[in-house]
């Protein structure tokens, strides 16, 4: 109850933000547009009270494109709060979601594996400052962890136990 898996093939579900249109405005508790089934029906999935989302596949199975349509959900609405994570290409690649997001770690960065480290502790913060504060009246707030193991290669020891720790305490509270 309350998941939703979708497995990212050609047919039947088509997965292109080229092919989906876009809102022109969003609120980050609205359901995500992922695409159109083979009818021509929407498919969505939730963003409120979901929690937190775990997305995997095996490479080229559609893990960043469905990433960047969830994102552009989230850029549609000026209260949410975006930061991310990646190693694939350059910054370029996510085109004009870039300058929305707030925080950025860039694999190729030489300061990559700390700016990560960092992120996951502010992160935290966020999360245990909002459930501290009670209600549900708060921006959205998407962090994308693309690439995220490679990031975590690039610790040393302790802080590779430090981010492993932040990061299942983050997924088990939100």
């Amino acid at each position: 109850p309350g998941m939703l898996a979708a497995r990212i093939d050609p047919p039947p579900l088509t997965l292109d933000p080229r092919t989906v249109e876009l809102a022109e405005a969003t609120s980050w508790r609205d359901r995500v547009l992922l695409g159109r089934d083979l009818r021509g029906r929407d498919v969505t999935a939730p963003t409120f009270d979901v929690g937190s989302w775990l997305v995997g596949g095996i490479n080229g199975s559609g893990k960043t494109t469905l990433l960047r349509l969830l994102a552009t959900h989230y850029a549609l609405d000026p209260s949410a709060t975006i930061w991310g994570c990646d190693g694939k290409g350059s910054r370029d690649d996510w085109g004009p979601l870039r300058p929305r997001v707030e925080r950025w770690v860039d694999v190729a960065d030489p300061d990559a594996g700390a700016d990560y480290l960092q992120l996951l502790r502010d992160a935290f913060d966020v999360v245990v400052a909002r459930n501290g504060a009670g209600g549900r009246d708060h921006p959205g707030m998407l962090i994308l962890l693309e690439e995220a193991t490679t990031l975590r290669a690039g610790l040393g020891n302790a802080d590779q136990a430090e981010a492993d720790k932040l990061l299942t305490r983050l997924v088990q509270t939100c």
